[in-house]
């Protein structure tokens, strides 16, 4: 996309900023519950359940010793269970709300875009609407729109999900196994360098 045509299309984003900004840091939120959930079960089964070590992140590490430490989750394991039903339904909930968020900004990007085309299409003359293709003019009004508002409610803030997981995923996931970290980034770069090759 040529960079006039994309800062034309992030002008009609104007005014709807806030919800992008605001879904995006519901994203980031709902992005690192979703690799932390993983770790409830993970201490559960490795370390209350079975006599593991505690070889967890700081940040779940504060959680264990909040709650009292593993021989305390041990007595109650309701506590982990509890976890486990509150970190899902904190991200259903940041789902709901990201979605919101997309959803008002696409669509108020596209109620611009569509008022604009319609204000010019009234303006044109009567020798072109005399002459035009009305089909060609029904598919720019509806197909060509929702394209755009595709992308300004889901595929642009999916691609920053996607940079987000990979850069996210190899910081939390390298404490635990470099090598399988390494092998996991590699086989990541090799299924994004396809598309470009392909």
């Amino acid at each position: 996309m040529q960079q006039g045509k994309f800062s034309s299309l992030l002008g009609y984003i104007n005014g709807y900023w806030s919800y992008l900004v605001l879904s995006l840091v519901l994203m980031v939120v709902e992005l690192l519950l979703t690799f932390v959930s993983p770790l409830v079960l993970s201490v559960t089964i490795d370390s209350v359940l079975d006599d593991n070590p505690l070889n967890v992140a700081w940040y779940f590490a504060w959680f264990i010793d909040a709650v009292g430490g593993v021989e305390v989750i041990r007595q109650n394991l309701w506590i982990m269970a509890a976890a486990m039903v509150v970190l899902k339904a904190l991200s259903g909930a940041l789902t709901f709300l990201r979605s919101y968020a997309n959803n008002k900004a696409g669509e108020g990007a596209v109620n611009k875009l569509r008022n604009r085309f319609y204000s010019h299409v009234q303006e044109l003359p009567f020798k072109y609407h005399a002459s035009a293709q009305t089909g060609d003019m029904i598919q720019r009004a509806t197909n060509d729109i929702d394209a755009v508002r595709r992308f300004v409610a889901g595929n642009l803030l999916e691609l920053l999900m996607t940079i987000l997981i990979f850069v996210v995923g190899i910081f939390i996931f390298v404490p635990f196994d470099v090598f399988l970290s390494l092998f996991s980034l590699a086989h990541d770069c090799g299924i994004l360098i396809t598309p470009f090759v392909f």
